[in-house]
């Protein structure tokens, strides 16, 4: 097997004749031979990560994995997909039309881990400069949350997945597009019908927002969300040691890097604050929460 360096310089040196798709997306070049709707457009490049399809990438049960951290494969119900050294991804869907749900929900996840960021599963936005992120598993409003910021001018730097590097412990941008369930557009006042469908026999809209952050910003804090029945939501600092329980909740790559991943969330824990923001589960406090994301200083947090 070839070290993940070498790899990545064997791939660099025909990138770019490749004819496909070419992105620009957490501060890497990626080419894919099919569409990547969920990331932004950019010119021929020698690419750092290299995306196809069908590949040699076996068929594999949901939640099995194989492999060395270099080189590894994973199963999901949308498909199954090979990682190698970082750079490369092979895909095999389950139906023809889901090969980019595999990239967005999962593999591109994984792959970022693979080259050693730290990765959340939440949404990043620019807030006098610098990042905030919200994170949560699938279901928690962070999505919906994120519409609420952005409708108040606050640049997207990356939905879903929030990308942290280590050493700089900044965050890339990585598109300008929301994905949205149609109840939280309601909640936003859009209609979900004048949307497009993220995918093909889904429910979730894409929603371009109007602001983006074009620049890698210094993350400055972390939020997490958690429902109960208080009508006024409330806002405390986490401990380090809770900090790290609520982030591993929310990771992308918890069974596939979990000692890695451990050790890059305690990381992150220890060098930023962890807010946690409980409040009831109803779209009519998001404005209050939104206010909570953006000034925490008013609410004696920090």
């Amino acid at each position: 097997m070839l070290h993940w360096a070498a790899r990545r310089a064997s791939h660099a040196s025909d990138g770019a004749e490749l004819a496909g798709y070419h992105y620009q997306a957490y501060g890497l070049h990626v080419y894919s031979d099919f569409p990547l709707p969920d990331l932004p457009v950019a010119p021929s490049s020698r690419p750092d990560i290299t995306i196809c399809s069908p590949g040699d990438c076996p068929r594999l049960q949901p939640a099995e994995s194989v492999g060395a951290p270099q080189d590894f494969a994973f199963g999901t119900r949308e498909g199954s997909f090979r990682i190698v050294g970082g750079c490369e991804i092979a895909v095999r869907p389950s139906v023809p039309d889901r090969a980019a749900a595999v990239v967005s929900n999962m593999a591109l996840a994984l792959c970022l881990h693979q080259r050693g960021l730290c990765v959340l599963h939440g949404a990043s936005f620019e807030i006098e400069g610098e990042a905030v992120c919200v994170i949560g598993p699938s279901g928690s409003g962070k999505s919906t949350l994120a519409g609420v910021l952005s409708t108040r001018g606050r640049p997207l730097i990356a939905d879903d997945t929030c990308a942290i590097a280590l050493e700089t412990m900044c965050v890339h941008p990585s598109g300008g597009s929301l994905r949205l369930w149609p109840d939280s557009l309601s909640a936003l006042g859009i209609s979900a019908t004048s949307l497009p469908l993220v995918f093909a026999n889904g429910e979730k809209r894409r929603l371009s927002t109007r602001y983006r952050s074009q620049e890698a910003r210094r993350i400055s804090r972390v939020y997490t969300l958690r429902w109960n029945g208080i009508a006024r939501p409330k806002l405390v600092r986490l401990a380090p040691s809770r900090a790290v329980v609520a982030m591993m909740q929310a990771s992308h790559g918890l069974r596939v890097f979990a000692g890695e991943h451990l050790a890059r969330v305690a990381h992150v824990a220890q060098t930023v604050p962890v807010l946690e923001i409980t409040a009831a589960r109803d779209f009519s406090v998001l404005p209050m929460i939104a206010t909570l994301v953006e000034e925490p200083d008013r609410f004696h947090a920090l």
